[in-house]
């Protein structure tokens, strides 16, 4: 089963537009959390919103997490050692205010952490087998978290 997240705050219509479209053509189940894209999946399986439990759930049979650039989202990936593919949110498509996810995505894929997708039009081939490009499982989710915050500090410099 493939768990598409596109988070809680913003709609991700690019995201969610691309994966329906790709989902027909999988031999797997395509599961999309659409939070508040207007955009309703004809092809995939979806929901709004659901409970910390449901996300677990869903979490634990998946075989590939594709994401926002949702630093939680991503954590909880690593937690169930879920392969991740992230599909930053970008500015220029009015997805968010500025371009912080592009941020955390180069930062991401220069430490080999999950696989980056810039442009939609990419998914279907790094969602195939994530494993053979190159993507590496950290040895444990302290050395993430401490990447991670390390990311986040200099971000909090430039403010």
């Amino acid at each position: 089963m493939i768990l598409v997240l596109v988070g809680l705050e913003r709609g991700f219509p690019r995201l969610v537009k691309k994966m329906d479209k790709i989902s027909y053509s999988l031999e797997e189940k395509v599961i999309i959390q659409i939070g508040n894209t207007d955009y309703k999946p004809k092809n995939a399986e979806f929901m709004r919103f659901v409970t910390r439990e449901e996300i677990e759930g869903y979490y634990r049979n998946a075989r590939i997490v594709v994401s926002h650039a949702g630093i939680g989202t991503i954590l909880s990936a690593h937690k169930y050692n879920k392969p991740i593919i992230i599909v930053p949110r970008r500015k220029e498509y009015q997805e968010h205010l500025d371009d912080h996810q592009m941020e955390i995505a180069e930062k991401l894929e220069k430490e080999k952490i999950g696989i980056v997708v810039y442009d939609v039009k990419n998914l279907r081939e790094a969602i195939k087998s994530p494993e053979d490009k190159g993507m590496k499982r950290l040895d444990n989710e302290n050395k993430l978290i401490t990447n991670l915050k390390n990311y986040l500090s200099t971000l909090e410099g430039d403010k």
